[in-house]
Parts: structure tokens; sequence; C-alpha cells
């Protein structure tokens, strides 16, 4: 994912004479400086930090390589697209020319769009694994949308806005200052996640019930159950035992009625 960066700092001119060698250092260091602090320039490095993330992940054998270069990526990827929809797309559609208004929102919704499909692609590589085959698949497609959006930003949009009266070293520590505050926003969030995340599990390990060695039943309880049962049924009269004695009782007392009966007479 190369990117060719336009010349905004031209090279001065050397100075012979061991005199001049400490100015020269400190002209070296003054360019330096005004480079980091250049909005274009921000914006560059960016993007080829970015492109070397790719360039690792593609030479990575390992899985854990390459799951640490995605995470790098998907940090990379969503920080910067959060900075140029806030610091530099803006600048695009106000302060181009009349006539070129059309062709430059046209720019501006382009590029949103794509960081938009990006953060999808993101979400999607999130939730698969990196050993699978689609993985890389995906992070091909991620790439080439990431140039795309390269040439938008460090071409079009650069173009448009060298021909505009801006401050780029003012817009460059806005971009800078910007930066500082997301990263920590995001660093925050990072640190909630793994904070409650760590509590989760410490709960859940707390809920897990203490699994309790089963006692065996030794035969003679069982046996004793049994002959307790036995008895029990035992017990419990039938109605038609009930039915059968009670018969028997009336029919001896008629019998016994016959026999006096008779000695009487």
């Amino acid at each position: 994912m190369s990117t060719t960066m336009p010349k905004l700092f031209p090279a001065k001119s050397k100075e012979v004479g061991k005199e001049n060698d400490t100015e020269e250092q400190e002209d070296t260091i003054e360019v330096i400086t005004e480079k980091r602090e250049d909005l274009l320039q921000l914006v560059h490095d960016d993007n080829k930090a970015v492109a070397e993330l790719f360039f690792q992940f593609s030479q990575a054998e390992e899985d854990d390589e390459k799951e640490d270069f995605f995470e790098q990526i998907k940090t990379g990827l969503t920080l910067h697209a959060g900075l140029v929809e806030e610091v530099l797309y803006p600048l695009v559609g106000q302060f181009v020319e009349k006539e070129d208004k059309e062709d430059a929102e046209k720019l501006v919704f382009e590029a949103e769009a794509g960081n938009y499909i990006s953060s999808l692609i993101l979400d999607e590589l999130e939730n698969t694994e990196v050993d699978d085959d689609y993985f890389e698949a995906k992070m091909a497609i991620l790439c080439g949308i990431v140039k795309e959006q390269v040439k938008r930003e460090e071409k079009s949009m650069f173009d448009k806005l060298q021909m505009a009266d801006l401050d780029f070293e003012e817009l460059g520590k806005e971009f800078a200052d910007r930066k500082a505050e997301m990263e920590g926003e995001a660093q925050a969030v990072k640190a909630k996640t793994t904070a409650r995340t760590k509590t989760s599990d410490k709960t859940t390990a707390r809920k897990a019930p203490a699994k309790k060695p089963s006692a065996k039943k030794s035969p003679a309880k069982k046996s004793t159950a049994k002959t307790a049962s036995t008895k029990k049924a035992t017990t419990k009269k039938s109605p038609m035992k009930t039915e059968v004695k009670a018969t028997s009782k009336s029919s001896a007392k008629s019998t016994a009625k016959k026999k006096t009966a008779k000695k009487s007479r």
C-alpha cells in the first residue's frame, strides 16, 4: 500500500564551512518539527503506519502474530477514520473553489463511505478466527479499500487543500491534540472493558457450585429399606381380605345358633 507524499518541505541549501554545521543541524531539527505539526504530513504518517502493519501482517506466519497485527491495524484505522472525518474532511468541503464544490462534496461522501465499509469489515474480522481461510480474504479486501482511501486523502483532498489559504501547521496541532484525546479515550474504554471482564469471571467462579462427592448407599441400608417397605405393605389391610373375614364370622355365628336350637329340642 504505497503512498506518494507531496514535497511539503523543500530541502534547504547546504552551506560550506564548519561554522555553519551547527546552524544546519538546527535548521534540520526545525524542519522535522514542522513536518510533525503539519496537518497533511500527520495524515500521511498515519496512512504510512497502517500500510506498514498490513505488510507485516502479510509476512507473518504464526496465528498469534497475525492476530496482534490485526489488532494494531484495527486500532490505527478506527482512530484515523475518526480524526480525518473530524478535522480533514470538513476542510475539503469548506475551502474549495465554488465551481469545485460539488466534486469536493462527492469526494467527502465517498471517503466517509469507505471508512464505514472498513469498519464493517473490521467487525467481521473481529468475529472470525485467524486460522479461518476467510480471515485473510477479508483482510485482502480491507487492504484494497484502505489503498483507495489513501488515494482520496493524499491525492485528491491534498491537491484541493493546497490551493486554499490554510494554516496547515495550526491545523496540524489541532489534529495532534485531538489524536491524543481520542487515544486516551480508547485506552480508558479498553481498561473498563478489561476490568468488567475480570469482575464477571470472578463472579462466575464464586457462583459456581462445588461438586459434592456422591455417597454410595451401603447394601445393608438398601435391604433395610426394602424390608421396611415390605412390612408396611404387609400391615396394610386389603379390602377383599376384610370382607372375607367378616363373612366367615357371620357364618360361624349362624352355625352356633343352629346347634343350640337342636340341643334345646
